[in-house]
């Protein structure tokens, strides 16, 4: 089948995933005094964007994990793409435990 999810076409998908940057590892460096060491007060003068940081980390670690659930399905040999121009939209995923 000519949509068939196949080892080589998930290692093409995944390099096409752009490089991600957290901002968190540019504001890091900010926070930190003379010595290298966490200065409280820039980090309590920069707490929303510290929040925004963290939030983003978050956020990218739960897709990464469905991400990963998704990959488990696959391997089970539990998920249907259907015809035409494969997209993730495109997949089914069967519910259960696995």
């Amino acid at each position: 089948m000519k949509n068939t999810l196949t080892p080589a076409r998930l290692a093409a998908a995944l390099k096409r995933v752009p490089e991600k940057r957290f901002r968190i590892t540019q504001l890091a460096p900010r926070l930190l005094d003379g010595k290298g060491k966490v200065d409280i007060e820039k980090c309590m003068a920069q707490q929303e964007e510290i929040n925004l940081a963290v939030l983003e980390v978050q956020s990218y670690v739960r897709a990464a994990g469905n991400a990963r659930r998704a990959l488990e399905y696959i391997g089970r040999g539990r998920v249907r793409v259907y015809e035409g121009e494969f997209d993730y939209e495109d997949i089914e995923v069967e519910e259960g435990d696995g």
